[in-house]
């Protein structure tokens, strides 16, 4: 299967700087006790990881829960941030991490390959909100439209990590690590959930650059469909099909059933 954003410019000049390097596998530990308010939180504002649609058992809503814990972190760490690399490096961080997460909840059987494709393209629409909290700041700049003019990639024919879109002054930080490394690879990403016979595909590298960002390696991520998947437990546990308030209750237990399946499992 091919996935194609057209627009015929591609381009890669330089990197701005960005934030520290960072360790994925914490974020997930300090992220996982605030899930169940951030997951309900971000329906209330209709986020996208509140958006989800769809039949959801308890292991799509288990890793729901993470992915809302590793974004309510990313969102205390970079409360009142002034800083454009401050809060692009650590949207940077929460989204290798959620990446990291979805993956695996596809190759235990908690997520069936479309469930972790539809996670993976909101892991990229949550990374341009998040960056949005700089907009309008002194030196910062975004000639994509918050991604939607990223440039032309096509998953599985173009060359991988081939840029979308030029890295200048017009497109800082948050523009040309969103558009350059996270569209490309959640396209990549796509590609291999969504194919029967699974695949891997290159993260992108992030590159150093004269601003102190330490380079962020390029990591090869797998998707291996497991046979006799399973995300429809639900039922068994009395999860699916009633709400409180109007929240469903898989989400209401995400948080906290939902990480701690998650996590007893590691």
């Amino acid at each position: 299967m091919y996935v194609t954003v057209a627009n015929p410019h591609r381009m890669r000049r330089y990197r701005r700087g960005l934030g520290a390097p960072v360790n994925t596998g914490g974020i997930i530990a300090s992220g996982a006790g605030t899930a169940t308010t951030a997951i309900v939180s971000s329906v209330g504002a209709d986020t996208a990881l509140g958006s989800w649609a769809g039949p959801i058992g308890a292991g799509v809503g288990a890793v729901v829960g993470i992915l809302a814990g590793l974004w309510s972190a990313h969102n205390a760490r970079v409360k009142g941030a002034k800083a454009e690399n401050q809060v692009v490096g650590s949207a940077l961080q929460t989204w290798d991490a959620a990446i990291q997460a979805i993956f695996q909840g596809a190759n235990s059987g908690a997520l069936t390959g479309a469930q972790a494709a539809q996670l993976v393209q909101q892991q990229l629409q949550t990374y341009w909100a998040a960056v949005a909290q700089v907009r309008g700041m002194p030196g910062v700049a975004d000639n994509s439209s918050g991604g939607a003019r990223c440039g032309s990639y096509t998953s599985g024919v173009t060359p991988p990590c081939s840029p979308g879109h030029p890295c200048t002054k017009a497109c800082t930080a948050g523009c040309c690590v969103g558009c350059n490394d996270l569209w490309t690879s959640t396209l990549d990403a796509v590609r291999v959930l969504n194919s029967p016979t699974g695949g891997t595909f290159n993260v992108c590298t992030v590159y150093s650059s004269g601003y102190g960002l330490a380079q962020r390696p390029q990591y090869s991520v797998t998707y291996t469909p497991p046979a006799g998947s399973t995300g429809t437990v639900a039922s068994a546990l009395g999860l699916s099909g009633s709400t409180v308030l109007g929240i469903p209750t898989w989400l209401l237990a995400a948080g906290g059933i939902g990480a701690a399946i998650w996590f007893g499992t590691r």
